[in-house]
């Protein structure tokens, strides 16, 4: 998962959700929120097109840059041929050895395994692909919607949202426990037959609380 951390200071439960319901307010009533994050094997795959550009969130502080010593001038053009002549072979290798992996999984463990089902222009794939850009986010259940917000430190923006009927289950992911964060991440299964794996930011009580407002696959 994510070890990427905000830079500001991000706002307590209570701040964020009256921020969110004022993102929904007219259109949505708040029943359940909690923070998510995206799997790092997915985020990093989102396409360039399809990634959002929030508002909300402060741009990062600029940092010095320091000085560089000569000797190191050599160094780095030294690694630099080193990772420019070896990366082809470590690329091939490393698919070589996906492929024999795959080979002897079963379908099950391929399932298990696989983060996104449907592509990037399915629902699911419309969530994940709002899900990256993100320090700080929280995903809505409503009266009508399901949606995800972008919660900034000092306002809220509305990233996705699609009727709650098309969420046609969710699916705990008993086959992935992390130190401190079992069942932390699960499957949400769409209308359009496509689903994908979130995560949960900081799971506690909320979260199972979050989960219970929605349908089981």
């Amino acid at each position: 998962m994510s070890a990427r951390q905000p830079h500001y200071p991000v706002p307590s439960e209570q701040q964020s959700r009256v921020m969110v319901e004022g993102v929904l307010r007219g259109n949505d009533r708040v029943r359940a929120l909690h923070p998510v994050k995206c799997v790092d094997e997915l985020g990093r795959t989102v396409p360039k097109g399809l990634r959002s550009q929030p508002s909300v969130f402060p741009p990062r502080p600029k940092t010095e840059r320091r000085r560089v010593p000569w000797w190191e001038y050599p160094l780095v053009a030294l690694l630099s041929v080193y990772h420019f002549v070896t990366l082809p072979f470590s690329w091939l290798g490393e698919k070589i050895w996906d492929g024999i992996c795959w080979l002897f999984r079963s379908p099950k463990r391929r399932r298990e395994l696989k983060r996104l089902k449907g592509g990037w222009n399915s629902l699911a794939g419309g969530l994940l692909s709002k899900t990256r850009p993100a320090d700080h986010q929280m995903l809505v259940v409503g009266d009508r919607l399901m949606s995800l917000v972008y919660v900034g430190p000092e306002a809220a923006e509305l990233a996705w949202s699609m009727p709650r009927e098309q969420l046609t289950g969710v699916e705990s992911t008993t086959w992935e426990r992390h130190p401190g964060e079992a069942r932390a991440t699960v499957r949400l299964h769409f209308a359009d037959k496509s689903w994908c794996d979130i995560s949960a930011k900081s799971p506690g009580p909320g979260w199972k609380q979050f989960l219970d407002h929605l349908p089981k696959h």
